[in-house]
């Protein structure tokens, strides 16, 4: 579902190809073995650092292509993504399904959105801003946060929704497909 709401601001034109460098983080790894709680510190100094390595990725990667070269260094696009949250849940205790289970999960991705935006502001005043900030989403102060809050309500409501009407196909509570017989 944070895939289909995050708004994603990748260029094509006669000048470029849009592209993007990815990395994601595991989860699990961000469960504190002793308190079997989230560690936000090590998520927050994961993220950060994710977001360096990322964007040092962009200077130090070979290019085949003019046009994915331009467009990497001039807009710097960037994704970091989470794995591994089953795994995570389960070191925890938490059931998959469970109230809990979406508010650790609100919890992971918005500590993650925070501390990387926060690396990225850290970046442009060690770096200078990228090539393409002024005039973009960015610059004119949208943030993907605010656009989530907003669609997030819009989103569960239309979930919910949808849930009541394909009730005999899906299972809400684990959000698993029911068997189909003969």
């Amino acid at each position: 579902l944070l895939t289909k709401n995050t708004e994603i601001s990748l260029h094509t034109n006669d000048k470029e190809t849009a592209v993007c460098n990815l990395a994601s983080i595991n989860a699990a790894n961000m469960v504190n073995p002793i308190t079997k709680q989230l560690d936000l510190d090590k998520i927050i100094k994961t993220t950060k650092l994710a977001v360096r390595m990322l964007d040092n990725v962009i200077d130090l990667n070979y290019y085949t292509d003019a046009k994915t070269q331009y467009a990497n260094i001039h807009n710097r696009p960037i994704g970091l993504g989470i794995k591994g949250v089953h795994e995570c849940f389960m070191i925890m205790g938490i059931p998959y399904s469970s109230e809990e289970a979406l508010e650790i999960t609100e919890l992971l991705h918005r500590t993650m959105c925070i501390a990387g935006m926060e690396a990225s502001i850290e970046l442009a005043k060690e770096r200078g801003v990228y090539p393409n900030y002024y005039g973009s989403l960015w610059s004119k102060g949208y943030l993907i946060p605010d656009k989530h809050h907003k669609q997030g309500n819009e989103k569960h409501n239309e979930i919910e929704n949808a849930e009541d009407d394909n009730d005999e196909e899906i299972n809400t509570k684990t959000n698993k497909r029911k068997p189909q017989y003969g």
